[in-house]
């Protein structure tokens, strides 16, 4: 099983890309209200329009004097809707045009449309608001001053053309959200929507380097380090409802295999079979070598008391990343 980090979902607290007015035929995916789907495949052409909401105090840290009511910030500065297709190998930015009768000294509102030819475009389309700097201004160290600098950007949108299919893959998104079970808590695996959700009342730098976009570097070896014991642990939550499922006929003497579950219980069972029963010789081998261990009590007991927090950490790369983060902070 893999977790795709979050670094989609990150955004700049303050900048608000929306939908602009409904898009007959599509319905919402999941709870958030970031995802559009079409019901059905469209054959005509159609218009999207966004809107995109500013709070004003969120360039005061980006910029050098701090005064975005400037004219010479308002010249240099441009409202982008960058968007990106990978099925339709399209992408581009678009300008977005300020709603002066609309904003005010405390937020800003800009709007914009574009057209789409279901012709040439296919899968989904991903959609972000940017604030990107047009035009150089002078260097102040820890501002953001070079031309094309983006100095701030909104949650992402997207837009299925193709109706939406959820995936068949032991994935799991990652995304920041509100937890109310408990005080303290950090994550919580939301088996409803089949997420790993980290807590919004989190501190912030936590927030941040969780779902930090970075690629490589310190930053991103840290947050894999410290994400891969949430992976582990989710991964055993999973193990053991896949193992739940398997055994929901075990008063009739039947055990399910792996193969017959869900994603991403298929997933996480298959892998803990290979692991765990890698002397035998074929997948399916392994596979029924489970179902036969989790059919005797004894045996049942052992796999999920000893074996399998020992089997989780062994899937993951933990020693691998923490290896990786020790290194660079003691040559640092």
């Amino acid at each position: 099983m893999s977790i795709k980090f979050g670094f989609k979902e990150k955004a700049d607290l303050g900048m608000e890309l929306n939908f602009l007015g409904n898009i007959k035929g599509t319905e919402k995916i999941g709870q958030d209200g970031n995802v559009l789907s079409f019901k059905e495949r469209p054959s005509k052409s159609f218009n999207i329009s966004f809107s995109l909401v500013i709070d004003a105090d969120l360039f005061s840290g980006v910029i050098p004097d701090g005064d975005i009511h400037s004219q010479k910030f308002i010249d240099s500065v441009e409202m982008k809707l960058f968007y990106e297709s990978v099925n339709s190998r399209q992408r581009g930015l678009i300008s977005l045009a300020k709603d002066t009768a609309s904003s005010s000294s405390k937020s800003f509102i800009y709007k914009g449309d574009m057209t789409i030819d279901p012709k040439y475009w296919f899968g989904e389309i991903s959609y972000k608001g940017i604030a990107i700097r047009i035009k150089e201004c002078h260097e102040k160290e820890g501002f953001k001053t070079a031309k094309n600098s983006i100095l701030g950007s909104s949650k992402e949108k997207r837009l299925y053309i193709d109706p939406f299919k959820p995936s068949s893959g032991g994935q799991l998104d990652v995304k920041i959200g509100e937890i109310d079970d408990y005080t303290g808590v950090l994550y919580k695996l939301d088996k409803k929507n089949m997420v790993v959700l980290l807590n919004n009342k989190a501190p912030k730098r936590v927030q941040q380097i969780l779902s930090c976009e970075y690629q490589r570097g310190l930053k991103a070896s840290l947050r894999d380090a410290l994400f891969e014991p949430i992976v582990i642990d989710v991964t055993e939550q999973l193990a053991r409802e896949a193992f739940q499922l398997m055994l929901a006929n075990i008063e009739d003497g039947y055990v399910d295999s792996p193969l017959n579950l869900v994603e991403p219980y298929k997933s996480v069972a298959c892998d803990i079979a290979e692991l765990l029963f890698q002397n035998q010789e074929t997948n399916e081998e392994m596979y029924q070598a489970l179902v036969n261990d989790l059919a005797d009590e004894d045996s049942r007991i052992r796999i999920i008391n000893q074996e399998l927090p020992m089997i989780v950490q062994s899937l993951s790369k933990v020693e691998k990343l923490y290896n990786s983060i020790s290194k660079q902070v003691l040559e640092s």
